[in-house]
């Protein structure tokens, strides 16, 4: 039997301007092992409390999460049955909802209490409405900030001086900021603010939110009583990292209940395809796939089969974000791929995403999906091949596309995309389509 000590209330609190504006949800404790945004987002309501400042437009609220771990007496457990930042799928949701209430997981109970209160904030507001989600890591790292790769969620993440992370979503299915970003539409970030048990993780997210405020206009930054100021701090807390970006390459989920990461390895540091040892996963050396940083090598005091082992990231370039930016911001260009590209058709069920040959999207690196303002749903698997190959497969493969089209309408036997099992499936990212139909 589990010892627990009383639960935190799911709203720990909230302040209300005397202004309209937006609404930033800072949710804290998605795992019993992180209540540090807890405590910054505490802090911050405490101090809107005291000074009431007249300049703060809008609404912030701070929820708790899985309430069930948090309250438990061991300082290490992250959750109860299910990992809560695992579950935030549609088709996991609804389950969770059908499930009579008497037979859902400490988890699914979590879930929809919290999705309740998320959803009640999002009808009531009086503007855009945001959502941070605020963690901490196990082993010694900068803070820094995930957001999934649409343009206003990019916009915002540059605002803070800390590295930002792309491309989880398509490592690790079921997380809250996805679902509230593609489900609910909001424009969310996760913010990893450093290790567990360092004090200066709750003064990092603190900043965070401080920083987050002044983003969205809901509190101007004014440099008399922000001392520190809150983005020079948090760039203190970076160390040297910056503002620099990422994107998440591989993830190893971990296999066996003893898994080690080398202690001498740490965030950030280079590693080398196929001669990097970096970890041990029951007793078989894992070495790293790809040449990258290593990236938030799990080193949790207990580690269960299926957690995430360690990842491993490469530098994105600003010529790279800002062509990018272009790219997506031409609305024409979705419309017009199907009908140039051999191999790639529209998906007869979702306007906006499109089916690609898997002789092709294997051909092709993720950054060329990315560039063009996909993310990856459905996926064979990824060739690792050098630059002029790759070249050569993504033509021959388009050739062949191109010539088998032909055959098979000569033929009268065109087997479309849809039917088939091994075809790669990518879609536009919801923020992106929602500032495109905007924009004047």
């Amino acid at each position: 039997m589990q010892a627990s000590v009383t639960k935190p209330p799911r709203v720990i609190g909230d302040y209300q301007g005397e202004r309209n504006g937006p609404t930033l949800i800072v949710i804290g404790g998605i795992h019993g092992n992180e209540p540090a945004g807890l405590i910054a987002a505490q802090r911050i309501l405490d101090r809107l409390d005291d000074e009431k400042p007249g300049a703060f437009a809008g609404r912030i609220v701070a929820l708790a999460g899985n309430l069930t771990a948090l309250a438990d007496e061991d300082p290490h457990l992250r959750y109860i049955e299910t990992d809560l930042n695992r579950m935030w799928t549609p088709e996991m949701v609804h389950e969770a909802r059908i499930i009579p209430e008497n037979e859902r997981s400490a988890e699914q109970r979590e879930q929809l209490e919290l999705l309740d209160v998320i959803e009640t904030e999002r009808a009531g507001a009086k503007g855009p409405v945001y959502v941070l989600d605020m963690h901490s890591v196990s082993s010694e790292s900068p803070p820094f900030v995930f957001v999934e790769d649409s343009l206003p969620a990019r916009r915002l993440a540059m605002r803070f001086e800390i590295p930002i992370i792309l491309g989880f979503e398509e490592e690790l299915r079921g997380l809250l900021v996805d679902y509230c970003t593609n489900t609910l539409g909001l424009t969310s970030l996760l913010i990893e603010g450093g290790v567990h048990e360092d004090p200066e993780t709750a003064d990092a997210l603190e900043h965070a939110i401080r920083i987050a405020l002044d983003a969205i206009g809901a509190w101007p930054v004014d440099s008399a009583y922000d001392t520190p100021c809150p983005n020079a701090a948090l760039d203190s807390f970076a160390r040297g990292h910056g503002r620099l970006v990422y994107d998440v390459r591989f993830r190893h989920p971990i296999l066996h209940e003893h898994f080690q990461v080398d202690p001498k390895l740490h965030a950030f540091d280079p590693v080398r395809r196929e001669q990097t040892v970096v970890a041990i996963d029951g007793q078989q050396p894992i070495t790293a796939p790809l040449n990258g940083l290593l990236f938030m090598p799990n080193r949790q005091p207990r580690a269960f089969p299926g957690d995430d082992g360690f990842f491993v990231v490469r530098r994105v370039g600003y010529l790279w974000l800002r062509l990018s930016a272009t790219i997506r911001s031409m609305g024409v260009l979705h419309r017009v791929v199907p009908m140039l590209a051999p191999g790639v058709s529209r998906h007869p069920d979702f306007p906006h995403r499109l089916l690609i040959d898997p002789d092709l999207a294997a051909a092709l690196k993720r950054e060329v999906f990315h560039l063009l303002g996909y993310r990856i749903l459905k996926q064979g698997e990824s060739q690792s091949m050098s630059k002029r190959r790759r070249l050569l497969q993504a033509t021959f493969a388009a050739t062949k596309a191109a010539m088998s089209a032909v055959f098979n309408r000569i033929r009268g036997r065109h087997v479309p995309l849809i039917d088939r099992e091994d075809a790669w499936v990518v879609g536009r990212r919801r923020l992106d389509i929602q500032s495109l139909r905007h924009t004047p």
